[in-house]
């Protein structure tokens, strides 16, 4: 069954019509497992990003996975730069990430291919994203205080 999207929705689990990867079916299947770790200290790969969606003001809070660096996170982007989740954080410039059972306010939202973001990315992270197809990847930077 097949049902057509609405990609201009502040849903953050819209997709676009044509994702339809061995990531997006994982990610479907893993969504309510995941939901219930992301941002726990005893799975710290997933966070759990809050935002507000650009056009409704109504509050998210979705699962993603969250790589620490040393002044923020990086943000794997597996269906690309049209998920609902990226475009109300770079209109907004800031959301919420809990990440390891700590809260941290993330900012400055900027889309990186793996090439350049991939020095700073963990080796396992770079050969993973690689064979699954995830090229790009946002960089958010924590907010001090």
């Amino acid at each position: 069954m097949t049902a057509s999207m609405d990609t201009s929705s502040d849903d953050p689990t819209t997709s676009p019509p044509h994702v339809d990867s061995l990531m997006h079916r994982l990610s479907v299947r893993t969504g309510g497992m995941s939901r219930g770790m992301a941002g726990t200290r005893w799975f710290s790969l997933w966070g759990l990003l809050r935002h507000v969606g650009r056009t409704s003001g109504k509050a998210y809070s979705i699962p993603i996975v969250a790589l620490p660096t040393r002044d923020g996170f990086f943000i794997p982007l597996p269906f690309g730069e049209q998920t609902q989740w990226l475009k109300n954080l770079q209109a907004a410039d800031r959301a919420g990430l809990r990440h390891a059972g700590r809260e941290y306010a993330i900012e400055r939202p900027e889309v990186l291919d793996l090439k350049t973001a991939g020095p700073d990315l963990p080796a396992w992270v770079r050969f993973a994203s690689g064979r699954v197809g995830i090229e790009r990847f946002v960089r958010v930077h924590r907010v001090d205080g």
